[in-house]
């Protein structure tokens, strides 16, 4: 639905619905309809395009991300791995049939280990932006001075719980600052290897008799490198729920 809605909108079809309407208003209703089955079977044949397809899916994965930083870097993979589709287009019939077999799945599954990572970080700046570590830190250290000027134990025992809570609090987000770096690191690991994979089709294209067997490693390099980010991934997760938890 979401192609169809597309390639709906695109400019040239819209061009013939225009036509076809006004065709038909001021010259012939047989005009309107006939021009408005060329838009449909236009707009049908449209979303049936690979590319659009593709666009499309993209549009969706990078969906409520905003961040500045992680958009640019999610824009660059995007590139890398249109490259990477271009490239094995461009190969020969056999050696094209194998890389959509092989390296083109994986290449995708590790574009979409980039959309989850660039929202995972968008994240954490959300959270951190909240958090204030400047004001956290100003509440901790008023505390300190409450709890040290306190004589009455009830009031001392709910300053200091207010303490460790604040303290955890403040710990969670040092933690997840690190973790913006990690971020950063693995996505620009991603746009190293896909940027690198174009070069590595050619040669493959060059060496018929090697192709295959350097096929298999390439997609195995890149299988290694999607379980990897899966594996971050899943640490994300924890230190996301960990925060959430410390911070309610």
């Amino acid at each position: 639905m979401g192609t169809i809605m597309a390639a709906a909108r695109k400019p040239l079809f819209l061009a013939v619905l225009a036509v076809a309407i006004f065709t038909g208003l001021l010259v012939s209703s047989l005009l309107f309809v006939t021009g408005l089955v060329v838009y449909v079977v236009a707009v049908l044949l449209a979303a049936q395009d690979p590319t659009l397809i593709e666009h499309q899916r993209m549009r969706t994965k990078r969906r409520g991300l905003t961040s500045q930083t992680f958009l640019y870097k999610i824009t660059l993979i995007e590139l890398a791995e249109r490259d990477v589709r271009k490239t094995i287009d461009e190969a020969g019939k056999d050696l094209r049939r194998m890389l959509r077999a092989t390296l083109e799945p994986q290449t995708r599954e590790l574009l979409d280990q980039a959309y989850q990572l660039a929202q995972k970080g968008q994240q954490i700046e959300q959270y951190l932006q909240r958090a204030n570590l400047a004001g956290l830190n100003q509440r901790i250290s008023e505390l300190q001075q409450r709890i040290k000027n306190t004589s009455d134990q009830y009031t001392r025992e709910q300053l200091e719980q207010t303490h460790r809570a604040l303290i955890a609090q403040r710990d969670s987000a040092q933690a997840l600052q690190t973790y913006i770096g990690r971020i950063t690191s693995q996505l620009e690991n991603i746009l190293a290897n896909m940027q690198a994979m174009p070069a590595q089709i050619l040669r493959m294209r060059a060496s018929d008799v090697d192709a295959q067997m350097m096929s298999s490693q390439v997609a195995n390099q890149i299988s290694d490198l999607n379980s990897d980010m899966q594996a971050f991934v899943s640490v994300l997760d924890s230190a996301l729920g960990q925060t959430s938890a410390s911070a309610s």
